[in-house]
């Protein structure tokens, strides 16, 4: 014998205030939601898993969320993050006006210092063929 056991959503989703063992057991829109009484339901009201907290609200200690105990111990988050609590420096203005002037160009071009050499050298030899004879020379 094979025993299949399947794990998937329920046909028949459970609608508002049905049973529920996770999110995947309610009907669209609503959501399982542990209640004070540690039963779980599908609802849409999740105003008791959802907690704002407004500035200061932790300064007066308390039990909720790190305030401390009856014991004096403390749990989860025990007040704002560190951080920098001052104001930001003012801008004391504009920056100072440039009321200098540039340097001045004081130096000259660098002198030329005379003509090129001179081509002191001979043209290379002529190397092409001599020129053809036109018949005058001696034979012999």
């Amino acid at each position: 014998m094979l025993l299949v056991v399947a794990c998937s959503s329920p046909a028949n989703p459970a609608g508002q205030g049905g049973a529920c063992q996770q999110f995947s057991d309610c009907a669209p829109g609503l959501a399982c939601v542990q209640q004070a009484n540690g039963d779980k339901i599908c609802t849409n009201d999740l105003s008791n898993i959802v907690h704002t907290e407004e500035a200061g609200a932790e300064a007066g200690g308390g039990t909720k969320d790190g305030g401390p105990k009856g014991d004096g111990a403390t749990t989860g988050d025990s007040g704002a993050p560190p951080g920098d609590s001052g104001t930001p420096p003012m801008d004391s203005g504009t920056p100072p006006v440039d009321t200098g002037t540039p340097p001045m160009d004081s130096g000259t071009p660098p002198m030329d210092t005379g003509t090129p050499p001179m081509d002191s050298g001979t043209p290379p030899m002529d190397t092409g063929s001599p020129p053809a004879d036109s018949g005058g020379g001696a034979t012999g």
